[in-house]
């Protein structure tokens, strides 16, 4: 296996653990059992349940947000076309994460997803930071293609864009 796999391995692994149990109450002897893992291995992909607990986080709370992650074309025929693939992006971000969360109650994958972003807080302090600079570049982006639309006469040029 190759080591990117590795790592995906044991960070899945983690997010389901992080997910369904508090940090403190998840030990890096769990974090082994369901990664399937040495702990050699996860102190060299990760280094301590800190930074793993920091790195999933910003891996599937923050960088899979990022509109450069949904939608991979940098340029759109028309304003449905982007709405399109920002949807499927989305969509494929969304299939992504409750592919991991499959083994979960279906009821309670929202409560988990909730519990883990309140008790981000904590460990995370720079975590809105970071949501603010995705949405910001997101809003710019979704901006410029409202902006393009209403050059293109695709809609009407009487909207407030923002």
């Amino acid at each position: 296996m190759y080591k990117n796999n590795r790592r995906e391995q044991l960070y899945k692994a983690a997010f389901r653990l992080f997910l369904t149990r508090q940090y403190d109450s998840v030990s890096i002897s769990d974090i082994e059992k369901e990664a399937n893992m040495t702990r050699g291995a996860i102190t060299y992909y990760a280094g301590s349940k800190l930074n793993l607990f920091h790195e999933v986080v910003k891996h599937y709370l923050v960088d899979k947000q990022d509109l450069k992650h949904k939608i991979t074309s940098p340029s759109f025929e028309s304003l449905l076309d982007f709405i399109n693939k920002y949807v499927d992006g989305c969509q494929h971000t969304m299939t992504g994460i409750c592919s991991i969360m499959s083994e979960m109650p279906v009821c309670n994958v929202s409560r988990y997803y909730i519990s883990l972003i309140l008790e981000i807080s904590s460990y995370f302090p720079d975590l809105h930071e970071r949501y603010l600079e995705n949405r910001n570049k997101e809003l710019a982006i979704w901006i410029a293609q409202i902006s393009k639309a209403i050059e293109n006469n695709e809609i009407k040029n009487d909207i407030d864009i923002v």
